[in-house]
């Protein structure tokens, strides 16, 4: 599942092509990655003649914000690539994807260019919104904590949780509406950084180590966006050119199970709570 760097990534690929450029025609079929009025005809009536004002990101949701006639209008047009979501541009990649028969939703600009939503598994999302305010999360979103990765403090409500509660500090860093971006992979990574143990009762860590958590978050984060995210083996996570990101190659635990520690040598460790393999090291996480 893409998570806060691949959808990044996405992003800045997305504003190469996108933003200020009319939108020209909307095809979309009627699959279950469609919510609310994005489900309905609603959705060509509000994209198709707008223009793409500006394109952020939240955790793992992509923002683009609409204008008509160069007023910014409120709209929004929400993106969640799920399990198997990509975006894909016939601008970048050098050719369109429109007929792709998972391309679930494809946008035609005034350039002649495309780009086409493309969800085999369809466990993506696709939906309209209104931001209530300047920088305010659509309504659909106004429970998701912080973003991870351009949050000043992603942690801090995490931090606040983790002091009363004895969930697995894992649990905690998945949680959605404490820090919002980070996944399973990328959440074996942090705690390896920090070296805690995924199962760590969250109300046994100290202040010190909370801290090397949140200097973790950042430095894994950061690194994995410049690296253009993570592609792993069955390749489903490209950006919006169809490149495959480098981060994985940089993996210290995540889908090392039985391999060496890259800081002492011992073998990673894969255990199942929670639904979820963790990956961790036993010598250097406690």
């Amino acid at each position: 599942m893409p998570e806060g760097p691949e959808v990044e990534t996405i992003r800045r690929g997305l504003a190469r092509v996108a933003l200020d450029r009319r939108i020209t025609a909307c095809r979309s079929d009627s699959s279950r990655v469609f919510h609310g009025a994005a489900a309905t005809e609603a959705l060509a009536q509000v994209l198709v003649g707008a223009s793409i004002h500006s394109l952020g990101r939240h955790g793992k949701f992509l923002l683009a914000d609409l204008a008509r006639d160069g007023e910014v209008s409120g709209a929004v047009l929400i993106l969640h690539m799920g399990m198997s979501g990509q975006l894909r541009s016939s601008a970048l990649s050098g050719t369109s994807a429109a007929a792709d028969k998972h391309a679930h939703l494809v946008l035609c600009f005034e350039d002649g260019s495309d780009v086409s939503f493309i969800d085999p598994r369809m466990f993506g999302r696709v939906e309209l919104g209104v931001r209530p305010g300047p920088g305010e999360l659509p309504a659909s979103l106004a429970h998701l904590g912080p973003d991870a990765i351009g949050a000043p403090d992603p942690l801090a409500r995490l931090g606040e949780r983790a002091r009363r509660s004895s969930v697995a500090i894992k649990t905690l860093l998945l949680d959605q509406t404490l820090v919002a971006g980070i996944g399973n992979m990328y959440a074996d990574e942090m705690l390896h950084r920090a070296r805690l143990l995924p199962r760590r009762p969250a109300s046994t860590l100290g202040a010190p180590e909370m801290a090397r958590l949140g200097s973790a978050c950042r430095e894994v984060l950061a690194e994995a966006v410049e690296l253009g995210g993570s592609s792993l083996a069955d390749r489903t996570y490209r950006d919006i050119s169809g490149e495959l990101g480098s981060f994985q190659t940089k993996h210290r635990v995540y889908g090392r199970e039985g391999e060496p520690c890259l800081e002492c040598g011992e073998p990673v460790r894969r255990e199942v709570f929670g639904g979820r393999s963790s990956h961790y090291c036993p010598r250097c996480q406690s």
